[in-house]
């Protein structure tokens, strides 16, 4: 009875909270709609937050029917929140809030960029805050409101992936693995030669039927060394601070018109770099293999991740073959490479 008793009092603090920081949003002065996963979003953000208004902008339409997802974002001058109702252990070191998850309420705070998150599922309302827009750090900044999607797609039946991925009109392939496995290069590689671009670090898969692939950011990251993929002009489509290892770019405004919203999946490629090798091949593997390369990374960045997306990870997985992207030194010809493998002359 008193366990039951808490929950009532937990989901009646995070509801109380959650209303009072809304309404507390709705005079953010910038307001946008975008197609997200093939459903429409709203976001209101004061002004010093462009970053976000940039790393959608291939994702954005004109306002339409009511939005499947309203986000409203601030930092401390422009969304004052409420008193907090949770007390310092309450926050998790993956960022979950205890008191704060419930069936209908999600919330996680983000200790590295003193931000808070927090969708209620059951109207599609969410509100992102931090103390300072200007302090975001670069994982934020190039993927914001990823926390929100997360728990978004879920709810929705797809699922938000720590990974790359590019294509053509025939479908696109996800790049999965660890930091510095090559996504990232391999598909900036493959932006440079032409493909269509759907997502760095992040992207979500899902949908009803056959899987497919959603675009969520038009961003990359790369560090100074990395850089000669891109035209020096690239430098004006870039967003680095001091101590920073890694320039964000935004692909859509170097490629326009390669960013695009969705796709139809059609392979999962597992990059590994192989210096001494002068050609870069494919070759089939295991289904394990591709989810051993996504599941660890996907489920340790998500707040609340846990058995469920395990669970819809695999199934994933299962339904697209899975092959090994074995990387020489060379990747003048990545983008011919994967455009091959898409037309079905590869392996």
């Amino acid at each position: 009875m008193a366990a039951e008793q808490a929950a009532v009092t937990d989901s009646g603090r995070a509801r109380s909270f959650f209303e009072r920081a809304w309404d507390a949003g709705e005079a953010a002065p910038c307001a946008e709609t975008y197609r997200i996963m093939g459903r429409g979003v709203r976001i209101r953000s004061a002004e010093n937050f462009g970053f976000v208004r940039r790393a959608l902008a291939h994702l954005r339409t004109e306002p339409g029917a009511a939005p499947q997802l309203d986000i409203r974002s601030g930092d401390h001058r422009s969304l004052v929140l409420p008193d907090s109702p949770w007390r310092p252990e309450d926050f998790g070191v993956r960022g979950e809030i205890r008191g704060g998850n419930d069936e209908r309420f999600a919330a996680a705070y983000d200790h590295a960029g003193s931000s808070l998150s927090m969708l209620d599922r059951e109207t599609g309302r969410a509100i992102f805050w931090t103390r300072h827009a200007e302090a975001l750090p670069q994982a934020e900044r190039g993927a914001p409101f990823k926390t929100i999607f997360h728990w978004w797609a879920e709810a929705s039946g797809c699922l938000l992936l720590h990974a790359a991925a590019v294509g053509d009109g025939r479908g696109a392939v996800l790049l999965v693995g660890k930091g510095g496995s090559g996504k990232s290069t391999t598909a900036f590689s493959c932006a440079a030669a032409g493909l269509n671009y759907l997502g760095d670090d992040y992207c979500a898969a899902g949908g009803e039927g056959a899987p497919c692939v959603f675009s969520l950011y038009g961003t990359g990251k790369l560090t100074a060394d990395s850089a000669w993929h891109f035209p020096p002009a690239a430098t004006a489509c870039s967003d680095r601070r001091a101590g920073e290892e890694k320039t964000i770019f935004y692909l859509h405004e170097i490629y326009p018109g390669l960013a695009v919203g969705c796709l139809p999946l059609s392979a999962i490629l597992v990059p590994r770099f192989l210096p001494a090798a002068t050609t870069t091949n494919l070759h089939p593997v295991p289904s394990s293999e591709a989810f051993k390369a996504l599941a660890p990374s996907t489920i340790s960045q998500l707040p609340g991740a846990g058995a469920a997306t395990f669970r819809s990870l695999g199934r994933l997985v299962a339904e697209v073959p899975a092959f090994e992207l074995l990387l020489a030194r060379d990747f003048a010809d990545m983008g011919g490479i994967i455009r091959r493998f898409l037309q079905g002359r590869l392996p």
